[in-house]
């Protein structure tokens, strides 16, 4: 059977950072061809090209007589991805290790692929003066910075880099240095302008980037991030080079980094994080004290410089928590923080919502939908736990009434819960379609559970203990299901063999389908029709051999709705 296209949602970024390194290890070759002839999955540092591409796409070319040189690449993906995606058609990537060279010249030899591999030292390159367009460099500056002599490994990088890229060219570096920190090594060559994007990745104990967190703009989202998790800022900054090439730098005054000017185009992504809530600011620690604190980490070095910032936050952290015990207007206890912190700023919610453009999707989709991925995963997750374990009680049975008008069915149902958590996850669901009324509940099918063919076609007295006549009324006297949703919260071994409860869909009631189509549940698809439209949902199938009670610790869970309208649709 035909199955649906599927858009994916929101995705998370993979990441992973160097350590600190006491010796000049990560600057010999041997070092590096023991590492990748170890590893045999690619390995993204700092930020992948799926959250990373919107700041760097401004400053990329799509012309093939344009050069693009990405240095110190290793086994990344990044290369090939921003090639896929249209980018830097003419593009070498490159290494000083040959074992990873190899290796990557036969992967894309058996992709077909016209990305170019080569052996180059970023310190001492062999290609032309002014030959490069553009250069991309992806924390080899971080691998110098951690060098026992950072200026000595550092200088020949930047002053090659700037040598071989032509005059106006540009160089985008990201990295983990602040800008105090590269700016010694940035100013020892003439460049027009250096501007930077500053991006806070969730980092772990050790204050190392995590693999596979999210990421947001620091400057844009500053006042969201959950205070229980630490964060490091990752940089990327944008160097274009005088067009005075000749210029000597001894007469020419150091160029200021500045924030990137046109940041105002990064301010509509919305931000990825799983874990955001507002920021409660602290003012009472003694500004004194950590003045001299500052003081202390510029004495010892950066070595020490993770550990008491993290201490620092957790001190802060700790206060807060202190004042939230005295503080009466408390959010309400969930078990859902991150679903609950992710939907309680409206603005922001509203913005990520309209990103997805549903009702232009649903129209140039045949009215059929599926978004995968739809909530930040830690949401999603809390979500699914909170409905697998909410009380009996909570439930109503949901079951043809035996009426003839009634469309034969059977599952459990909520539409109201306690825990913010459920309200928060149907807010998230109307930010796609803040114009409609939403009407939103939770789904609960057990071994058995069904509903039969139907078309979702319902209207709705506007006032409550009105009916509707067998004409209809005039707009704004009744409610019409416009859109019908479903967001499915099934555990991740669910399968349409062994479980059943899958969406058929029939098509429109003006064109039904003569087959349907298939869509199997799957955790965080959200599923969207317009209505009216014939669907179904087949019996959900018994895993288990086991009593009653442990038949249904595999339930089929869903939130699941409708938008509505006051136009009159049928």
């Amino acid at each position: 059977m035909a199955t649906q296209d599927v858009i994916n949602g929101p995705t998370t970024i993979e990441t992973s950072t160097l350590e600190e390194e006491s010796d000049n290890r990560t600057l010999e070759v041997k070092y590096w061809d023991t590492y990748f002839a170890e590893t045999t999955k690619p390995t993204e540092w700092l930020l992948s090209w799926s959250t990373a591409h919107p700041f760097f796409t401004p400053y990329l070319t799509k012309d093939p007589l344009r050069l693009t040189l990405a240095i110190g690449t290793g086994n990344s993906d990044f290369p090939s991805a921003l090639q896929e995606a249209g980018y830097c058609p003419r593009l070498i990537a490159s290494d000083f290790s040959s074992t990873v060279i190899d290796a990557m010249n036969s992967t894309q030899t058996s992709s077909g692929t016209q990305l170019t591999y080569e052996v180059q030292d970023a310190r001492n390159m062999t290609y032309k003066d002014e030959e490069a367009d553009l250069i991309i460099d992806k924390s080899l500056f971080d691998c110098m910075f951690w060098a026992e002599n950072r200026q000595a490994s550092i200088a020949p990088m930047i002053n090659e880099i700037h040598r071989v890229l032509k005059a106006q060219g540009t160089a985008l570096f990201m990295t983990q240095r602040t800008p105090l920190e590269v700016n010694e090594y940035f100013n020892l060559v003439s460049w027009d302008s250096i501007e930077f994007i500053p991006i806070a990745a969730k980092t772990n104990e050790d204050g190392d980037v995590v693999p596979g967190c999210p990421a947001c703009l620091e400057d844009v989202f500053d006042d969201y991030f959950d205070q229980t998790v630490f964060y490091e800022l990752v940089f990327i900054y944008i160097c274009v080079k005088t067009s005075a090439p000749s210029t000597s730098k001894s007469t020419t005054a150091p160029v200021e980094i500045v924030p990137c000017r046109n940041m105002e185009r990064y301010a509509s992504i919305p931000p990825t994080n799983t874990t955001f809530k507002k920021r409660v600011r602290s003012y009472d620690e003694d500004e004194d004290d950590e003045d001299d604190e500052e003081e202390e980490e510029e004495e010892d070095g950066t070595k020490n410089k993770k550990r008491r910032r993290l201490n620092r936050e957790a001190d802060a952290e700790q206060d807060d928590d202190d004042d939230d015990d005295d503080d009466d207007t408390d959010d309400e206890i969930t078990k859902c923080p991150a679903m609950v912190a992710f939907a309680n700023d409206v603005p922001k919610l509203v913005q990520w919502g309209q990103s997805f453009d549903l009702e232009n999707t649903l129209r140039n989709n045949s009215g059929f939908v599926i978004i995968d991925n739809f909530l930040p995963v830690e949401a999603a997750k809390e979500v699914r736990a909170l409905l697998l374990n909410t009380d009996r009680e909570v439930w109503k049975l949901n079951a043809d009434d035996g009426d003839n008008d009634d469309t034969p069915h059977q599952f459990l149902s909520c539409s109201s819960h306690p825990d913010p958590g459920f309200s928060s996850v149907t807010r998230a669901i109307w930010s796609l379609m803040t114009d409609r009324l939403p009407n939103f509940s939770a789904a609960r099918y057990n071994a058995s559970d069904h509903i039969a063919l139907h078309d979702d076609s319902l209207v709705i007295p506007a006032q409550v203990g009105a009916s509707v006549s067998p004409e209809g009324e005039g707009e704004g006297d009744c409610l019409y299901r416009d859109i019908a949703v479903v967001l499915y919260m099934v555990d991740d071994e669910w399968s349409e063999e062994k479980d059943g409860g899958v969406l058929l869909d029939w098509g429109p009631t003006n064109q039904k389908f003569e087959a349907p189509k298939r869509i199997c549940p799957k955790f965080n698809r959200l599923v969207c029709f317009q209505v009216p439209r014939f669907h179904e949902v087949t019996q959900v199938e018994d895993r288990n051999s086991g009593t009653e009670e442990d038949k249904e610790e595999r339930p089929r869970l869903s939130v699941f709705g409708w938008f509505l309208t006051e136009k009159k649709l049928y």
